[in-house]
């Protein structure tokens, strides 16, 4: 039987560990989540946030920094009543933060100042992007970041068609910023007035929006996977994973028509004539 030995006692005068580096990848990744949430829950707190009478307390406002940075969707209130645009702000860059990760963006921040990225950080960066080549992992996180970028600006383009002419071109843009970031990284906040409901029925709202929703859900990396096997099938192959994001996603998109066109159904048959629900397979909730 093996008996484990203590650990040997650290010798006089060497250098103490890094604390985050006592941590293991998944650890670590919940300790800096854990950490953003409290931040967010502050930023929350300040003066100018929320709107006048929204009644939102402590427990509302850490409800929403998880919700925006764990990117759940989940909301307690009307995000476009109950928060000011400094609030909205505010929940939109911890959607973002969370959608990318806030490892992705700490490495980014550290290629900002300079600093170099050691191997531990590398392999929490792995753990938490899923990445296959821990030498790749940098450069990736660049294209990532790029790609979330351009992704993000597409649609900001293609709602401001819509959303300009309705509220002019300050509140427009800000309307189709706000809801591409949140598509996108799946946040599921709305603050368009109304509510994304009144829009369900049009095509180029709808679709971006769902396109957007579904991008950022399939991921940079299933995506990137997607693209280099149809370019070169025999050299780059699905990998598991992407072929279950895809068989999971492409089942998920299937069942809301599925769900539509019997509802549809039974209304036809007890009315004796055809009700359909223009746009209803797609995100159409008030948030």
């Amino acid at each position: 039987m093996l008996i484990p030995l203590p650990h040997a006692p650290r010798p006089p005068g060497s250098p103490r560990r890094p604390l985050m580096s006592r941590f293991t990848p998944p650890q670590l990744i919940a300790v800096v989540y854990l950490v953003g949430i409290a931040l967010g829950t502050g930023l929350l707190h300040l003066p100018g946030v929320t709107a006048p009478g929204a009644g939102l307390g402590s427990i509302d406002r850490l409800f929403t920094a998880t919700s925006a940075i764990c990117i759940t969707g989940l909301v307690v209130a009307d995000t476009g009543e109950a928060f000011t645009r400094a609030g909205q702000v505010i929940i939109l860059v911890l959607a973002q933060v969370g959608g990318l990760g806030i490892l992705t963006f700490g490495t980014l921040f550290a290629f900002l100042t300079g600093r170099r990225v050691n191997f531990t950080e590398r392999q929490h960066l792995v753990q938490q992007i899923n990445a296959l080549d821990v030498g790749g992992v940098v450069p990736l996180i660049r294209i990532i970041f790029l790609y979330t970028v351009v992704a993000e600006l597409l649609g900001t383009a293609l709602l401001a068609l819509r959303f300009v002419p309705r509220f002019g071109w300050g509140e427009g843009l800000y309307h189709a910023v706000f809801h591409s970031v949140s598509a996108y990284n799946n946040a599921g906040f709305v603050v368009v007035p109304g509510g994304m409901g009144q829009y369900a029925a049009d095509p180029l709202v709808s679709l971006t929006v769902s396109g957007l929703i579904i991008l950022g859900g399939l991921g940079f990396l299933v995506q990137l996977n997607v693209v280099t096997h149809l370019l070169r099938p025999r050299r780059n192959r699905l990998l598991v994973y992407s072929k279950l994001t895809l068989l999971t996603t492409g089942v998920l998109l299937g069942r809301e028509p599925c769900s539509s066109w019997c509802w549809s159904g039974r209304t036809r048959a007890r009315s004796g004539r055809w009700r359909p629900r223009p746009g209803s397979s797609l995100p159409s909730s008030r948030a």
